[in-house]
């Protein structure tokens, strides 16, 4: 779904345009109509998996949204709004931690309501990013991802990638989210990329070397 959303967007010729938009939203409609994803979810990590996969989807769903029929549209949009249910309703338990699982619900929050024009869904989304930017100490790090030890750069770029996708989805919004916190956002940037060329950085302050190479 996401080869053929990608190639959706990027393709030159309308009729190759046409065919992987309408391939993406096919599966993502069957899907909707088999409630996929919403099942017994017994475990915290199957539940962060769910809301990765929402988001991954909502995000491929947003560059073919315009190819969706009416009765596709209203089956994709009602399967998505539940699945972001389900993803907020795990953080309200007191006992999740609002770290990078929450910044990749967020992400996906902002994709959803940025095709079902929900804007109740749009301000939990801003109040995610919010989070993030309150978050940022004057290092520029997340100290929830530091406390990860030797996988702190990993999760500190883990959780700028649903960041900054989330920022660019608001800036095409016409609202400027780096700007939250003081440029919160651009001094984690700054940070991140700085250690990923010099893990030192964040050697010094998770107080252990870091598994290398990193990937997010």
């Amino acid at each position: 779904v996401v080869k053929d959303a990608d190639a959706a967007w990027t393709a030159t010729r309308p009729e190759e345009r046409k065919a992987r938009a309408d391939c993406a939203v096919s599966w993502i409609a069957t899907w909707a109509r088999s409630d996929a994803l919403l099942g017994n979810i017994a475990t915290k990590q199957a539940s962060y998996r769910r809301t990765w996969e929402m988001t991954g989807i909502a995000l491929a769903y947003l560059k073919v949204h315009q190819h969706a029929s009416e009765p596709d549209r209203a089956a994709i949009h009602s399967w998505l709004e539940r699945l972001a249910a389900a993803g907020e309703k795990l953080f309200e338990n007191g006992d999740v931690k609002r770290n990078n699982q929450w910044y990749w619900l967020g992400l996906g929050l902002a994709a959803i309501s940025t095709t079902t024009n929900d804007p109740g869904m749009w301000l939990r989304a801003r109040r995610v990013m919010q989070d993030a930017a309150d978050s940022v100490d004057a290092n520029g790090m997340l100290p929830m991802e530091l406390a990860r030890g030797k996988r702190a750069l990993h999760y500190h770029s883990f959780a700028l990638t649903a960041l900054v996708a989330m920022a660019e989805i608001a800036a095409a919004r016409g609202e400027d989210w780096y700007a939250f916190g003081d440029g919160a956002l651009h001094r984690l940037v700054d940070t991140t990329c700085r250690g990923l060329q010099s893990p030192q950085i964040f050697t010094a302050k998770a107080g252990i070397a870091q598994d290398l190479p990193v990937t997010a």
